[in-house]
Parts: C-alpha cells; structure tokens; sequence
C-alpha cells in the first residue's frame, strides 16, 4: 500500500489518503476499506475500472445519499435483455425498468457497515455479489437510483480500453 501512495503523489493524486490492500473478492476488499474507517457520515465506493465517472455524478450520488441513506449511480439499458435458463430464453425483461448499476456506489456509514455484516453468510450461501447496493438490499433499504451517464464504463479488456481512449477523444 506504500507503494500505490507513493505512485498516487508521483502523479499529482492530492486527494488520496490511504491504501488498503484488497481481499480475494470485491466485497472482501471493500470490507478492509471499511474496517479502517472508525467514523464517516458518507461512504462512497467507486470502482478504479470506471475512470469516466464526472465530478457531477459523483456529488449527485453523495447528495441522494446524504438525504436518503443510499444512492447508486445508474444508466439507462439500451439493449433488449433476454433471461436464460439451459440455453433458452426464458423471457424478456422491461427493459423500462432495467438500469446498469454503476459507481460511486453511497451509502449512510452505518447502513455499509450493517449490510457488511452480512458478508460472511452471504458469502457462505454461494451468492455471487457483484455490487454493494447488494448487501444494503438485504437490509430492505430503499436505494436511491442517480441517473448517470453511459460513458462510465468498466475497463476491463482491451476493447473496453479503445472505447475509453475514443470517449476521452471526444470529450464531453
């Protein structure tokens, strides 16, 4: 962790103040993330992978947050969603109601703390957790959907990679 906050203040990265070294899984590395923080009244989670995420967005989140209790920040589906099941449509979802959760993901320090709570049962259970809006459902939280920007996509491959790099050509 010294060294990614030495590469952070390299690049000029002022707002960095702590690394935490990350667990076998998402959730697991989350939760190191938050057993260092003793008090918060926001706890924004963000993926690194998502780097187009505007300044807008994120204060809209941390705003729905502060006011409700959770936020996620989300974009509209484009495409038509099929469900599967043995390799046969099952149905078609509304794609009306379907959002593509993205991050910042806010959330009230005490809800993310009792939703974490939950982490080794779920673990246990074999649920696949991919986000934590997940965790917090469990609790029957109500979680504000923010309105985000397609733009924010997850860098994962190459292709996502070109994609990025032609968005930042193109600016806003």
């Amino acid at each position: 962790t010294a060294n990614f906050l030495s590469f952070a203040q390299d690049f000029g990265l002022k707002k960095v103040w702590r690394a935490v070294a990350g667990g076998a899984t998402r959730a697991q590395s989350v939760l190191r993330g938050l057993m260092t923080i003793s008090e918060a009244e926001i706890v924004a989670v963000h993926d690194g992978v998502r780097p187009l995420v505007t300044p807008d967005e994120i204060d809209a989140t941390v705003l729905a947050a502060r006011a409700n209790g959770a936020a996620i920040l989300t974009s509209s589906v484009a495409d038509t969603i099929k469900e599967i099941e043995n390799d046969r449509v099952m149905r078609t979802l509304l794609r009306a109601n379907l959002r593509r959760a993205l991050t910042p993901q806010c959330f009230r320090y005490d809800i993310l703390k009792r939703a974490y709570n939950q982490l080794n049962e779920v673990e246990s259970s074999g649920m696949e957790l991919t986000d934590d809006s997940m965790l917090v459902e469990r609790l029957g939280v109500e979680i504000v959907a923010i309105a985000g920007s397609a733009r924010n996509i997850k860098i994962t491959n190459a292709e996502d990679l070109a994609i990025a790099e032609v968005l930042l050509k193109l600016g806003s």
